[in-house]
């Protein structure tokens, strides 16, 4: 199911997202959680979920989280989903999961998943998203165009990583081949994995006035 078409989801707290969690996580395709900025005061947020609790109690029931989106001051929204059967993992999560399996929190749909991915060699691989270093093809490919060389340097790190972490998961090379291509003209448009306010000087005044892709 598209992303867009994921419905939004609003509760009061943790307890209550466990609990959604509990009854819908089988049969649910996913939805937009509603969850409260690390900053935002409790009493002018329509949610004391935070993100944090809220991927917790996610991994707990083989759930994971992806994108984002900015909703107001004080919540932001993140995309929830089943752990598809070939999703990588990264080392956070890892040590989210074997933190949550040391205190008997994991369920058995949450368990299943960890079992699967220790099974195919996904758990074993796991990535770290504060070292990623960009691939040399992806690299080469956007010194050849100006655009994209310079959308690419104002990234964020988090839209960086997204890229790298797409690349990886291609298992041909005519694959890869094509979606490093894409993302180049992606880059050269102003479009990222995520949204970002910061744009380019760049040498093609319609960059600089690109919306990305949500």
């Amino acid at each position: 199911m598209a992303s867009a078409e994921l419905p939004s989801l609003k509760l009061a707290d943790k307890a209550s997202w466990a609990q959604w969690l509990a009854q819908r996580s089988t049969t649910s395709h996913g939805i937009w959680l509603i969850v409260a900025k690390p900053k935002a005061h409790a009493a002018h947020s329509v949610t004391s979920l935070t993100y944090a609790d809220a991927l917790e109690e996610a991994l707990c029931w083989g759930w994971i989280d992806s994108r984002t989106k900015r909703l107001d001051e004080t919540t932001m929204t993140y995309r929830f989903t089943p752990r598809g059967p070939k999703g990588t993992w990264s080392k956070r999560n890892v040590a989210i999961e074997e933190k949550l399996i040391a205190g008997k929190r994991m369920h058995p749909p949450g368990l299943a998943t960890i079992e699967a991915a220790k099974a195919d060699g996904r758990w074993a691989q796991a990535y770290d998203q504060a070292n990623v270093e960009p691939p040399a093809d992806l690299v080469e490919a956007i010194e050849a165009d100006p655009n994209a060389k310079a959308m690419w340097e104002v990234l964020t790190k988090t839209n960086r990583f997204l890229i790298c972490l797409r690349l990886q998961s291609l298992k041909t090379a005519e694959g890869r081949r094509k979606s490093v291509a894409s993302w180049v003209e992606n880059l050269a448009q102003g479009k990222t994995p995520q949204p970002q306010k910061k744009r380019p000087q760049s040498t093609d005044a319609s960059l600089a006035d690109a919306s990305p892709e949500s």
